[in-house]
């Protein structure tokens, strides 16, 4: 029996797997910032807004159930607040207005992601 197994609990496997997984999730940020900005980019230029918006709301989604798991409390807090505004608007009737002014909000998430990227190739 080696001592490195003897010495591993449940607590360390549990803390490398997570690891490994949150890992996994930086090296993905590239891909999700790049469909993401595309989203954006045709939400901003009109090209089918409410299908593109259901898509970042289910990224949104997404990325809030993993994001305090992996550490990335702030992330979950953005992707939270994505995830509901952008439901909300979508059941709301066709607003540009109300699009518009949810803008921000994603641009900002982005931003929060593209931190996280730098971030971790530092």
């Amino acid at each position: 029996m080696s001592t490195s197994s003897s010495l591993s609990t449940p607590q360390t496997q549990l803390e490398a797997a997570i690891a490994v997984i949150r890992d996994r999730f930086l090296a993905g940020i590239d891909d999700q910032l790049l469909f993401l900005d595309d989203l954006l980019g045709r939400i901003e230029a009109g090209d089918q807004p409410e299908a593109c918006l259901r898509k970042i709301s289910d990224a949104a989604h997404k990325i809030r159930g993993v994001a305090a798991t992996l550490g990335f409390a702030t992330l979950g807090k953005f992707a939270e607040l994505i995830e509901l505004r952008s439901e909300a608007t979508l059941r709301s009737p066709p607003n540009p207005q109300a699009l518009s002014d949810l803008l921000p909000y994603l641009h900002a998430f982005l931003d929060h992601l593209d931190s996280l990227r730098t971030t971790s190739k530092a």
